[in-house]
């Protein structure tokens, strides 16, 4: 019994510390997808003088579905884009897209423009930051927790 218990705690620690790197890998992709998303977004503004909603469909990615199948729904895109940044929490990038999504249909090309190129220099410091954070930082997480399983398994036994 006891040895069932001891390689469930190692079990345990393996995946709380694994749980911990993905997510640190989540951020990471999550964090490029969006920044290729603001570089497609810069590229149809400056040769098409693309809407949002056209930006939105041609675009892959995580982001502009969410906002696309919530637009479905609410048929309001500034709802759906503030729904889609909920998704991301309260962090850096959330608050930027946020920013970004209050300003598309109140600037003019240029205004709108040069705020997607800004809000995509800032997401690439925070890609920069998380990729860094992951590759630092990652595989310290999943040893940890094989560890920290280890060691509550030699207390069990």
């Amino acid at each position: 019994m006891r040895i069932i218990a001891a390689l469930l705690a190692l079990l345990c620690g393996i995946i709380a510390g694994s749980r911990r790197k993905y997510d640190l890998r989540r951020r990471a992709d999550m964090l490029r997808e969006i920044h290729s998303m603001l570089t497609e977004f810069s590229l149809g503004i400056r040769l098409r003088a693309a809407s949002l909603d056209e930006l939105l469909r041609t675009s892959e990615g995580e982001f502009p579905k969410n906002v696309i199948q919530r637009k479905n729904q609410t048929n309001d895109l500034r709802d759906a884009w503030n729904a889609a940044c909920g998704i991301l929490g309260k962090t850096r990038e959330a608050a930027l897209l946020r920013d970004l999504g209050r300003e598309f249909g109140n600037s003019d090309r240029e205004g709108i423009l040069r705020l997607v190129e800004i809000t995509d220099s800032e997401i690439k410091i925070l890609l920069t930051e998380a990729e860094e954070r992951y590759s630092r930082k990652g595989r310290a997480f999943a040893q940890l927790g094989a560890l920290c399983g280890a060691a509550v398994a030699i207390l069990i036994i």
